[in-house]
């Protein structure tokens, strides 16, 4: 069963979802943070959603091994502040051609995740990184988390 602050990814055949997944040569192509059963933070058309569990049917769950209840406090509310705000189609053309047009007032799927992810400190990359050139897929393949079964 997911926790909070766990990792759920997904993928579907929207041209998007498509494309997203051989620009990145990844099984997914959709990610978000599970917060309870009815509250799962994402990144979508809308902006800032919150989903329920069974809006996500086929996802890959994903946790972190070692990480404090203060760290998925951070991540929780970091996520939460966010709700509301714009998708940031600026920052996927940017993530999608590798230029620099990043909003910082909207989100998008993997950049959302990644932000609350850093907030809390945990180093999921062994280099820096922003939030906004990083992928569904660079998450999934991230050694630091281990699938939930």
């Amino acid at each position: 069963m997911p926790k909070a602050g766990d990792i759920i990814f997904s993928t579907d055949e929207e041209p998007l979802s498509v494309l997203i997944r051989a620009r990145t040569n990844s099984p997914v192509s959709h990610v978000a943070m599970f917060i309870n059963e009815v509250a799962i933070y994402s990144a979508r058309a809308k902006g800032v959603i919150v989903d329920t569990i069974l809006d996500w049917p086929n996802c890959v769950v994903l946790r972190f091994n070692h990480i404090t209840n203060t760290q998925i406090d951070i991540m929780v509310s970091f996520i939460r502040e966010q709700q509301g705000k714009g998708y940031d189609y600026q920052g996927l053309l940017d993530f999608l051609t590798n230029r620099d047009l990043h909003d910082p007032s909207k989100w998008f799927c993997s950049e959302l995740v990644t932000a609350a992810i850093l907030a809390a400190g945990i180093p999921i990359f062994g280099w820096r990184r922003e939030s906004a050139f990083t992928s569904p897929g660079d998450l999934y393949s991230n050694p630091l988390l281990v699938e939930v079964t």
